[in-house]
């Protein structure tokens, strides 16, 4: 389940708080150095945005122009992706870059990463409310109707392929990767949820939810809380979480303790 993750790590191409990532493609995929970074390749979905990827480690310090990106893409996975309906080129920098001469007509977002000191929080108590959620096909329905709630633009079906995903991984966790969720339950229904994944002693929060009807009551911040005893009581250092730069989650997160870490910036490009 970690392959391609390995071999991205092993090639020195993840930074501290991207650690964390895994990719849910088939074992046909690939990933190979580039000079601007590293690029990813899945021959059996030629039509999934992260099939066909660029993910640029070594971000130029001045503006890039997009027909530049169009050219690096059509170097790099041309050939490899003729299939593929968007072009995706990522790229990081630990200092936010002015991107400003970008082609317009790009689609492109900005988001960030924020690291928590783990150490730096007094100890609190768990939240007995809250449970981890076992691999069941009822929990898997359930998962995908909260974050389905999230974001009405994306079908039931995505979520539910996802969360079977996910719920997967989590019973395969080991020390060194894994992957769990947990839950606030109302009756048999999740009405917030928050995930956490791990390699070695870094901890990432994985997609925190809250259904619409239910917010404004405190679930995702305890939950965060919840999730920060797990990572320090696995001997975890710092914890991070990957947002929407300059949103209200943003805002949230700070005021919770965490700091601005990375700034990571997404491209697709038509083809």
């Amino acid at each position: 389940m970690f392959k391609l993750y390995k071999e991205i790590v092993a090639m020195g191409m993840f930074d501290i708080g991207s650690r964390t990532d895994f990719f849910d493609l088939p074992d046909d995929s690939e990933c190979f150095k580039i000079p601007e970074g590293v690029a990813f390749h899945a021959p059996s979905l030629p039509n999934y945005w992260i099939g066909n990827a660029v993910k640029l480690t070594k971000a130029p310090s001045t503006n890039i122009k997009g027909d530049a990106l169009i050219k690096i893409w059509d170097f790099q996975l041309g050939e490899k992706a003729t299939k593929a309906v968007k072009k995706v080129v990522i790229w990081s920098d630990k200092n936010e870059l002015n991107y400003g001469s970008i082609l317009k007509g790009i689609d492109h977002n900005c988001e960030v990463i924020l690291k928590f000191d783990i150490q730096s929080r007094p100890k609190q108590a768990n939240n007995q409310g809250i449970k981890p959620i076992e691999f069941s096909e009822q929990n898997i329905v359930s998962m995908a109707n909260c974050y389905a709630d999230n974001n009405r633009s994306t079908k039931i079906d995505f979520w539910l392929d996802k969360c079977r995903y996910w719920l997967e991984l989590s019973t395969q966790n080991n020390k060194l990767n894994g992957v769990k969720f947990f839950a606030i339950w109302e009756d048999d229904k999740i009405i917030a949820i928050a995930g956490v994944a791990w390699h070695g002693e870094v901890y990432r929060y994985r997609s925190v939810a809250t259904l619409k009807a239910y917010r404004g009551r405190g679930f995702a911040s305890a939950l965060i809380g919840h999730i920060l005893e797990f990572a320090r009581d696995s001997q975890a250092k710092h914890i991070y979480i990957i947002t929407e730069k300059d949103s209200d989650a943003e805002r949230i997160y700070k005021r919770a303790g965490f700091k601005n870490d990375t700034y990571l910036y997404f491209l697709l490009v038509d083809r």
